[in-house]
Parts: C-alpha cells; structure tokens; sequence
C-alpha cells in the first residue's frame, strides 16, 4: 500500500548544507531564543544510544563581538523564526541523518538539563535515509 500523506507533523529545525540553519517558532518560544544569542548541539551518549540536545550557549547580553552560531531574526514581522549561519553545526546534524544536502527535524519538549540548563532534544531517530523530507 502507498501512503500520500504519511509524515504530517511538520518539522522543527532545517539544516542546509552551505551552513544555513532556520529554527521554527515552537524552538525559538520553548529556548527563550532572541536576535544575538547563540546556540550550539551538544550529545549525551550511554551505550549505543545517542541524545542530541539544542541549547542556548550565551545569551545576547553576555556576548560581545562576533560569534559562530548567532541567532538573527529573518524578517522584520516575523513571529519567532530565527536562522543561524554556522557551517560546522549544520553539517554535524547532516551527518548524524546521514543526508547530504537538507534535512529537516523534529524538536521534542523543552526541558531543564543539570549540565546544560533550558534546552529541546532534536528527534533523529526514526527518520529515513531516503525520507521525501530530507530532499530539496
């Protein structure tokens, strides 16, 4: 049997291969993201079972200068879309997927890690090497 519409939760966090990342309002609300603060991913793994954690790693107050991972918002009305331009996060999560050009996630809840602090597991399990929402 052949299924249209088989996948319709719609995903949370797009990873391109020239470095652009673009963080959905769900991601941006649960994190407290603003314009200036940067993210990073960090893996939390026991045995062969791996946690991706996307997590705030300075707030727009603390930093001063330029940083990799910075958030921006992308249009002026926007209502909590941000994009980050960072080459080397955005292939990490291309390559955790297995997926060569674009890839887009799902985000799970927000919670409280004793290391990290606020942070949002991104779910990468499950999804399909040839899945129709890896493709450009």
């Amino acid at each position: 049997m052949i299924y249209v519409n088989r996948i319709t939760r719609r995903h949370d966090v797009q990873c391109r291969q020239d470095g652009q990342i673009n963080l959905s309002a769900y991601v941006t609300h649960a994190l407290n993201l603003v314009p200036g603060d940067v993210i990073d991913i960090a893996v939390e793994q026991a045995g062969q079972h791996r946690e991706y954690y996307l997590y705030v790693q300075r707030r727009s107050g603390e930093t001063r200068g330029r940083h990799l991972g910075a958030c921006r918002q992308v249009n002026e009305q926007g209502c909590g879309y941000l994009r980050v331009n960072n080459v080397r996060l955005s292939r990490f999560v291309l390559d955790a997927c297995h997926a060569e050009k674009v890839v887009r996630i799902r985000a799970g809840e927000p919670i409280d890690h004793p290391e990290l602090g606020p942070c949002i597991t991104l779910i990468l399990r499950g999804l399909p090497i040839d899945c129709p929402c890896n493709e450009t």
